[in-house]
């Protein structure tokens, strides 16, 4: 439960950094907000400083020593599939512009 609970954060974190980057001119076009792109290069540098330390120390001390813990690079790409998968059915895409 442990492994794939890592596994669906590293999915989780690399899926939020693309879709904020691919996203960016939907966001500013519904919010409004100026300057979408800057704000989430701060957004993405600011959770990959968290993600990473606490994968880090999840993979530390929840698996420990054990071999198992080198499965989690595979285990990302599922996870981040059912992510993509899970957003595009919440968010699709209406508008022609985009």
């Amino acid at each position: 439960m442990r492994l794939n609970a890592i596994g669906a954060l590293y999915g989780f974190a690399y899926i939020s950094h693309a879709e904020l980057w691919v996203n960016s001119y939907r966001i500013q076009r519904i919010t409004g907000i100026p300057h979408v792109w800057e704000w989430s290069l701060l957004l993405v540098a600011c959770e990959y400083l968290a993600v990473t330390a606490a994968a880090y120390r999840l993979t530390k001390n929840g698996l420990g020593n054990r071999r198992i813990k080198h499965l989690l690079p595979v285990l990302r790409v599922p996870y981040a599939y059912i992510f993509i998968r899970g957003f595009d059915s919440t968010y699709p895409i209406t508008d022609p512009r985009d």
